[in-house]
């Protein structure tokens, strides 16, 4: 027994060490203390000298950034948004007791004006770019337009509840909230014209609510974080441009670099996760604080990154290193190869249906030739099993994969079109045939979401990589354990995997966004290419036999 419990005090402490050095805090360049509480919004000066935080009980400070000392304590309403006009003379702060907007010099610590209209909290303030307008959203979802120099009240629309606000470089005004009229579980974020206030559009996020908005200052898109990860919008047509890796957290705050190329985002457990905008790709994580990482805000001088901490009540600094230029490798020889071959699917000639044995997949898709392009349906069918580390489990929870073509090829090329989709997804599986359904059913699947590139799968860190971009084709090579990405050829990214080097499964799949509701998706072209594949026209496989390819033949098994 006794050395029972020494194993297991062992253990126990062996796997605490092993926790605690995973989820060690790195070493800041600069930490500013003096907060009691939730440090609830920080903002840079627009020269970057000056750095303001507001905590959760009212206390508004503003520090010196390159002597990191504290120049001024006031004491405001709690809660409540901050922000510094364009030529850093003011700065407005938000309140969630006193329902009004304080204008201060961030000089002196002086108040200058108070605005008192709204009749609740003040939950956002923002400047617009041209710094003559002051905007302030309200619980009761007013939004309210000033004079920031004089006090004066411009303007008064109504948008949502509890409305916060985001300036668009034209001058256009992004609020977001929570409620949603058409969907009470799913948030709103409008955009409106702000010398009509007309309403232009608004979007829907996937997630359960949205906590952050963020303009890039220079690249027409906006960044939107909340339960289940962090997406990025065209702000000019309301497009969902990607969805950005590492998806199943609660991302709280976005910041944008100055030049746009870096969003950092600020999420559970103390990490600021860092893309490259450009590329879609994660760059970094940081782990920040000890719990969760709340305020972010990137300094105007593109490398100074600000972050705070939901229990530590501390800004840290960090030095950001932008990413270099993206250098596109040379394709695989073997896609240079005069004896290259190929085989495509025109869908209209009948193969696409014997390739499928799988019963219950039958059970819940159907498909057709439409026009020579493959039209899939899907029935609605869920289970109740949730993960919400995973969001397309969360909504579906199963995966049809309907076409099967095996081979057994250590190098190919396989090209996937999607024409349109209707509440879909669909992609190509590429890969070692699973086991069976319940095992990795989709193990090296490089698949559209929505067109966005990524895995639907939580898999090993050797696996696809989630990019997000959107793509209405895309390419896929394969060459021993070396995948390459491309659309429309132009290079993507690409990666090894440890321990895929011989292909011998590829085809299709498809699953529905919302496992309630039917869907259908709508496929152009399924090529592949390789030193051994079969000619165009001459494939014939039938639901009970397998396929492989053996000396660039096809033999029945």
């Amino acid at each position: 027994m006794k050395t029972f419990l020494l194993y297991l005090t062992t253990l126990v402490l062996i796997s605490f060490f092993f926790i605690q050095t995973a989820f060690a805090e790195e070493v800041p360049d600069a930490t500013f203390k003096g907060h009691t509480d939730l440090i609830y919004s920080i903002t840079f000066s627009p020269d970057g000298d000056l750095l303001a935080s507001k905590s959760r009980d009212g206390v508004l400070k503003i520090w010196d950034v390159h002597n990191e000392q504290l120049m001024h304590t006031i004491n405001t309403s709690q809660r409540g948004a901050i922000a510094f006009s364009p030529d850093g003379n003011l700065l407005a702060s938000g309140g969630g007791t006193d329902n009004v907007v304080n204008v201060w010099d961030p000089n002196t610590g002086e108040l200058l004006r108070t605005l008192e209209e709204h009749l609740d909290k003040v939950s956002s303030v923002a400047f617009n770019p041209d710094g003559d307008i002051l905007a302030s959203g309200s619980a009761d979802g007013w939004v309210r337009l000033w004079n920031p120099h004089t006090g004066e009240l411009l303007k008064t629309f109504r948008s949502i509840e509890d409305v916060s606000i985001v300036f668009r470089n034209d001058g256009s005004i992004i609020t977001y909230d929570v409620n949603n009229p058409r969907f009470p579980d799913r948030p709103a974020i409008s955009v409106w014209e702000l010398e009509t206030t007309e309403l232009l559009y608004t979007v829907e996020p996937d997630v359960h609510e949205v906590f952050g908005v963020t303009f890039s200052p220079d690249r027409g898109i906006f960044a939107s974080a909340g339960w289940a990860g962090v997406d990025l919008w065209d702000a000019n047509t309301g497009d969902l441009i990607r969805l950005l890796p590492i998806r199943g957290q609660v991302f709280f705050r976005t910041a944008f670099s100055p030049d746009g190329r870096i969003l950092a985002g600020s999420r559970d457990f103390g990490f600021i996760e860092i893309w490259d905008t450009e590329t879609g790709s994660h760059l970094r994580s940081i782990s920040a604080h000890s719990h969760d990482a709340y305020a972010i805000a990137f300094s105007p001088n593109e490398q100074t990154l600000a972050t705070t901490g939901a229990n530590d009540y501390l800004i840290r600094l960090w030095q950001i290193t932008p990413p270099g230029e993206v250098e596109t490798p040379e394709p695989p020889d073997f896609l240079k190869d005069k004896n290259l071959r190929s085989w495509k699917e025109d869908f209209g000639q009948g193969h696409l249906k014997s390739w499928t044995s799988r019963k219950l997949q039958r059970e819940r898709v159907t498909w057709q030739i439409k026009n020579e392009r493959l039209s899939v349906q899907t029935k609605a069918w869920c289970n109740q099993r949730i993960n919400l580390r995973d969001a397309l489990e969360l909504q579906t929870n199963y995966t049809l994969r309907f076409t099967e073509l095996p081979l057994d090829t250590e190098q190919l090329q396989v090209k996937l079109s999607i024409h349109s989709t209707s509440n879909a997804n669909v992609g190509i599986f590429i890969g070692k045939d699973p086991k069976d359904d319940l095992t990795h059913p989709l193990e090296y699947a490089y698949q559209f979401t929505d067109h966005r590139i990524g895995n639907p799968e939580v898999l090993p860190a050797n696996s696809a990589p989630v990019l997000g971009f959107s793509l209405d084709a895309i390419e896929v090579v394969f060459d021993r354990g070396h995948f390459y990405f491309y659309s429309n050829d132009a290079y993507i990214t690409d990666f090894d995997s440890l321990t895929l080097k011989k292909v011998d499964m590829l085809g299709i799949v498809v699953f529905p966004k919302f496992c309630t509701e039917s869907a259908e998706v709508i496929v152009d072209d399924f090529i592949i290419l390789g030193p051994s594949i079969t000619d165009a026209g001459s494939l014939d496989v039938h639901p009970n036999h397998k396929l492989t390819v053996l000396w660039g033949k096809l033999k029945h098994r």
